[in-house]
């Protein structure tokens, strides 16, 4: 089975989410590093990749990064281009359209806080058993 990868720098959301996952029976990987993110990215299997929009203390070669930069480097890479990426963000005004997942060239957009935790594992599960 593929793997999930959480890029979240808020550390409650992340145990939040290492709950709700491991008692669906996924383990993912969890990070708010950009190195770290694309070594893991090199490494694992990954099937999707769960990343949050509003990153504060997210850097990649130096350079501070937030969820729309770092999702336009995984897109224009070669090598992970194709992994599939849900943006989650607490900002209600996209859940109205899709400018953001046009900006972050993301596959899917959720709009936190997640309330429906079961609709939400189901849309995680559709991409790891791909």
């Amino acid at each position: 089975m593929k793997k999930l990868l959480i890029i979240e720098d808020d550390t409650l959301t992340q145990q939040l989410y290492m709950v709700y996952f491991r008692k669906s029976g996924i383990d993912p990987y969890i990070t708010d590093n950009g190195e770290e993110l694309f070594t893991i990215l090199q490494k694992e299997n990954i099937g999707l990749i769960l990343m949050d929009i509003n990153l504060t203390n997210t850097y990649f070669r130096g350079e501070k990064m937030d969820g729309i930069k770092l999702s336009r480097l995984i897109k224009s890479n070669s090598e992970t281009k194709s992994i599939p990426i849900i943006i989650a963000t607490g900002f209600s005004a996209f859940n109205q359209n899709d400018s953001l997942v046009k900006q972050t060239q993301a596959d899917e957009l959720i709009v936190k806080p997640i309330t429906n935790f079961k609709s939400f594992i189901q849309k995680v599960n559709q991409y790891l058993v791909h």
